[in-house]
């Protein structure tokens, strides 16, 4: 976010970086909860449905949130959802135990990135040294990155499991 435009492309371009984190929680999330009900379909679109709301809700309260911290809160409800999903698949039988670890490292590495942007660290502790590299805009970019790695080993895992381990009728 380093340029000289002001204070206006500043804003577009935040509502920008916001935008792109809102399709990586609302379309990430979907295999998650689409392998986490797979064998339950009623509960598939029911859970679907309960997201696409949170969804549409969560990208205004972020876009108009008056702090940063507040802003990084409107993320809270999807976060819930894709913990009511792996409470399920804890408690499911047939639990892929590393797609679940790949899961939660994703949620990991995206709250502590989130955290690292919110609380502007390292440059809160030497300001100037980190204008250019090594901001903590650019920390939480590559923990989003390494994060959605994550999410795409688990979603691998979980392309194996359908196959290996299909539903019963």
């Amino acid at each position: 976010m380093t340029h000289e435009g002001g204070q206006s492309v500043y804003n577009w371009l935040l509502a920008l970086d916001l935008c792109g984190i809102s399709a990586i929680t609302t379309f990430g999330a979907l295999p998650i909860i689409l392998y986490s009900f797979r064998c339950h379909p009623w509960l598939q679109l029911s859970m679907s449905t309960v997201h696409a709301v949170l969804s549409l809700a969560t990208l205004p309260r972020a876009l108009f949130a008056p702090t940063s911290y507040s802003c990084m809160g409107s993320f809270a409800g999807q976060g819930f959802l894709r913990a009511v999903c792996y409470a399920w698949r804890m408690a499911d039988d047939h639990l892929h135990d590393s797609t679940l670890c790949h899961y939660l490292w994703m949620e990991l590495m995206s709250v502590v990135g989130g955290l690292l942007n919110v609380l502007r660290l390292p440059e809160r502790f030497s300001p100037g040294t980190f204008d250019f590299w090594f901001n903590s805009h650019q920390l939480m970019h590559l923990l989003v990155v390494c994060a959605i790695l994550n999410l795409h080993w688990g979603v691998e895992l979980d392309l194996q499991w359908e196959v290996e381990a299909p539903c019963s009728s």
